[in-house]
């Protein structure tokens, strides 16, 4: 999802914030390690720098046949109607940079004179097969180890434990109730008008080429205007996302720039470690195919940082792809506050425990409270100031005690509550959302946190539909979150997210209960459990069967380089 823009005048830090944009790996060598080189101009935007875009509209594309025509019109569709208008990493880039040099002109008040679309592309196996040489396609399967883009989403629905009735059920979704669709277009804009042109000019491609290919499915999805970069629940959302660590060439300079800006005063022993303070870098192999991974030597410190393999499964042309996963959510905000509700009530009757409040267990939950304050560091009280600093409010651990980040230009620190090591989850449950599927420090079931940084994935996406009214009422319309993520392996990455720990009562850390935003249980009734730690030590359990993130479409897919799309996809 989209974050929440910083203030030019008021952020404390943006002095931090232009200096790094300037930071030149080589100039800081000694300090960080030697990373890759990656073609920034190969590699389609949306993985590595995010669209950031209050509009987006996603499309759902099938191809109608497999005639030889309708294949050719494809092709041809895409060279010269799609192709030429994919936005690469480096448009993206040099966007902001763009923004970002009026904005300083205009004394740090937003240019609303410029906007940008933004275009990517993907494709389903079985959309591959028809599009580029089949001994090929069949590279990216690999028995045991790569299937499920071979096999899409909708039958992998199950594995998930997504519903078996209702609106959940694969067989009734809004988009891939029949099959995992074989193209997916997404088109993001500072503007909705221009969104829409895009599309008009996409469907005149198609018409003039005979609709060789259907639209099955298409949605907008906007920023709320009230609470920029907050998720219809309310909570600041897209805020810990991991840094790709690398490194591209400025254009007509051809000095070496980093892809993740580093924020950290280079005498921070940590950083050559982190982007923002605690916004961990990983090796982009994570992420993009072909290029290094972390290291499988995870129990060697010094190994564990430095780069892994390159290998990957698939075509020698899937390098500078990445695979795409699309999840429909609906949120039911009425039943997601009345259990916040009800179970703060049952808290509340504990004799230290009088102050509860639905806005605390929404806290516990989550492991934010609504600005994005990590519960971590304000315990007691949401603070509205840390929520907003992108320079705060991501910088924590669980397990241990870190000591404040010295940031740039001046070594200063950010201020704000550090808080204390919680490896029990008396402050921040231990199955609280954030806390089950990124666990930073901790140690968990399969190792540490090199271990769990081979997990991890890049999220973006946005809210759908209208802001509730009322969070308690429930007023009949269909709202919740265009989920995208990218990264190197749909299994090992965003299903073992979601079956290993967000699904999974035990794991990652010996119990606490369902990751209850995203988790969904395998029980007859859905019955998922969240475990609270009270101030004297007991335990209270909190169960409920509702279900207030309900699956309604989604596909899986490859998105291919630039030279992969014009060589041999549309070639």
């Amino acid at each position: 999802m989209t974050s929440q823009g910083f203030i030019f005048k008021t952020q404390p830090s943006i002095a931090a914030r232009l200096l790094a944009r300037q930071v030149r790996p080589k100039d800081q060598w000694q300090y960080t390690f030697d990373e890759p080189e990656v073609d920034v101009d190969d590699i389609q935007g949306d993985a590595f720098r995010g669209f950031n875009k209050p509009h987006l509209a996603i499309l759902a594309i099938d191809i109608v046949d497999d005639q030889p025509a309708t294949i050719q019109n494809t092709k041809k569709w895409l060279t010269d109607h799609v192709i030429p208008d994919v936005t690469t990493a480096r448009d993206i880039i040099q966007y902001r940079e763009l923004f970002r040099l009026m904005r300083e002109r205009r004394d740090g008040v937003k240019p609303t004179s410029v906007a940008q679309i933004c275009l990517n592309v993907s494709f389903s196996y079985d959309a591959l097969l028809k599009l580029a040489p089949n001994k090929d396609v069949n590279k990216f399967y690999e028995p045991g180890k790569n299937v499920a883009f071979k096999i899409g989403l909708p039958p992998r629905s199950t594995y998930l434990h997504d519903p078996s009735k209702g609106e959940g059920a694969q067989q009734n979704w809004i988009v891939g109730a029949k099959k995992n669709p074989h193209i997916l277009i997404q088109v993001a804009s500072d503007r909705k008008a221009l969104i829409q042109e895009e599309i008009d000019s996409l469907q005149d491609g198609l018409k003039s080429l005979g609709n060789p290919l259907k639209i099955t499915y298409q949605e907008f999805g906007k920023r709320r205007e009230d609470f920029p970069g907050h998720e219809h629940f309310g909570f600041l959302d897209g805020v810990s996302n991991f840094g790709v660590r690398g490194t591209y060439k400025e254009q007509g300079t051809g000095k070496l720039l980093y892809i993740t800006p580093r924020f950290l005063d280079e005498k921070d022993p940590r950083f050559g470690m982190y982007g923002l303070p605690g916004q961990r870098l990983i090796w982009p192999g994570e992420v993009i195919l072909g290029l290094p991974k972390q290291n499988d030597k995870t129990r060697d410190p010094e190994q564990a940082n430095q780069p892994g393999s390159s290998s990957y499964v698939g075509p020698e042309w899937a390098k500078n792809g990445t695979y795409l996963v699309y999840r429909r959510l609906r949120q039911d905000v009425p039943k997601f506050w009345k259990f916040m509700t009800e179970s703060a009530a049952e808290i509340a009757k504990h004799p230290d425990m009088a102050h509860f409040t639905k806005d605390h267990m929404g806290a516990k939950v989550v492991a934010r409270w609504k600005s994005g304050t990590p519960v971590i560091r304000e315990p007691s009280t949401d603070n509205p100031k840390l929520g907003a600093d992108r320079l705060a409010n991501n910088a924590f651990v669980y397990q241990t005690k870190e000591g404040p980040y010295a940031l740039k230009p001046h070594g200063h620190t950010d201020g704000f509550p550090t808080g204390s090591p919680d490896p029990l989850g008396i402050v921040c449950p231990l199955s609280a959302h954030l806390r089950k599927v990124q666990p930073r420090d901790a140690s968990t079931d399969i190792g540490n946190q090199f271990d769990t940084l081979k997990h991890l994935i890049i999220r973006r996406g946005i809210q759908y539909g209208d802001v509730i009214d009322d969070i308690m009422v429930e007023d009949g319309k269909d709202r919740g979150l265009m989920f995208v993520s990218y990264q190197a392996s749909i299994e090992d990455q965003f299903e073992f997210l979601i079956t290993h720990w967000a699904n999974n009562p035990t794991n990652p850390h010996n119990g606490g209960g369902h990751d209850m935003v995203i988790g969904q249980s395998k029980a007859t009734n859905r019955e998922r459990s969240f475990d609270v730690r009270l101030p004297d030590g007991t335990v209270k359990t909190l169960t409920t069967t509702d279900e207030w993130v309900i699956p309604t479409g989604g596909g899986y897919f490859f998105v291919p380089s630039i030279s992969a799309l014009k060589n041999v996809i549309a070639n």
